[in-house]
């Protein structure tokens, strides 16, 4: 979570997204004289949009393989691709040429996806990260692209990465 310390920074990383209305934290200021007045500080952050991917089709390009039948922005500064257990089991996923994306997040009891494509870009604002058991292939080469260098993988499933990584951003 958040928190706010004795010197008045701000530290910590939100453990979810932003409930409704924002984290609250209670502080207490006090000024010079001794007088002091508890206070609350609301903060609110603004994840990237979340495109859900439903096991109806194999082509990253379809908006019918998403949830909200729209396909992610090919950004790497913008959308966060979730991938879960939802429709059938089919878990290929086909990124064509030269995607781009915030980040990946394979949420808790998602299927073993694999990969394929010729590269996906993974930008800015985000990582990948494997919050399943199962273990995530990609067969196309993966770009860091300035996001988080820290790709993990949380609930135990691995990730696999046959077509090469390239971390060579000067920030990677």
């Amino acid at each position: 979570g958040l928190n706010l310390t004795a010197t008045g920074a701000i530290t910590g990383t939100p453990t979810e997204l932003t409930p409704e209305g924002g984290t609250q934290i209670t502080y207490t200021a006090t000024n010079p004289f001794g007088t002091s007045d508890a206070q609350t500080l609301t903060i609110t952050i603004n994840p990237a949009p979340v495109f859900a991917w439903n096991n109806t089709g194999t082509f990253w390009t379809n908006a019918t393989s998403w949830t909200n039948n729209a396909v992610p922005t090919n950004s790497a500064a913008g959308d966060i691709a979730a991938f879960g257990a939802l429709g059938l089991s089919a878990t290929s996923v086909d990124v064509g040429a030269g995607r781009s994306i915030g980040g990946i997040v394979f949420n808790s009891g998602a299927y073993a996806y694999t990969w394929t494509g010729t590269d996906i870009i993974v930008g800015s604002t985000g990582s990948i990260t494997n919050n399943s058991a199962a273990i995530q292939t990609f067969n196309n080469k993966v770009i860091n692209n300035g996001g988080s260098p820290i790709w993990s993988s949380i609930a135990g499933g691995g990730m696999v990465f046959n077509g090469g990584i390239d971390l060579t951003t000067a920030s990677s």
